[in-house]
């Protein structure tokens, strides 16, 4: 991530709080450390949470794709970040389209083995899931591996 000119100040400052804490030089109270006003903003709910991040992502036509660029939720699971991708879905208005992966095996002999209900339910990180949900007017993050 590159750093604009108007931004290094408070880049900076945050880059130097994060090596305070880091370093156990900053002040912790019972075992806790108490994060600067200016840097979070304290909810109780899950949507709650993404109100804050994405308000009125509904009109997302209204606004640039750099606002939505400017904006994540980080969780450090998986399943947690399907959960609020479906919440954030509903929040769309529109009929859902459901697409589905190919589940075919190509050697018929090991398709015993592993049953295609099976190997749907499967989430690994790695792959796409089974089922792509979409609605008219929903972001979509195309990646490829290089």
């Amino acid at each position: 991530m590159r750093v604009h000119s108007g931004e290094k100040e408070s880049a900076s400052g945050f880059a130097n709080l994060l090596l305070e804490i880091g370093n156990g030089d900053y002040p912790i109270n019972d075992g806790m450390i108490t994060i600067p006003d200016n840097l979070c903003t304290v909810v109780f709910t899950l949507q709650e949470l993404i109100s804050k991040i994405y308000p009125y992502i509904a009109h997302i036509h209204d606004k640039l794709m750099k606002w939505l660029c400017e904006r994540a939720i980080l969780t450090p699971k998986n399943d947690k970040a399907a959960v609020i991708n479906d919440i954030l879905l509903t929040s769309f208005e529109g009929d859902e389209m459901v697409y589905t992966s190919i589940d075919s095996v190509v050697n018929t002999d090991d398709a015993i083995n592993y049953p295609v209900k099976f190997l749907n339910s499967l989430k690994p990180s790695s792959l796409p899931h089974h089922e792509l949900i979409l609605r008219v007017g929903t972001p979509v993050m195309l990646l490829r591996n290089l």
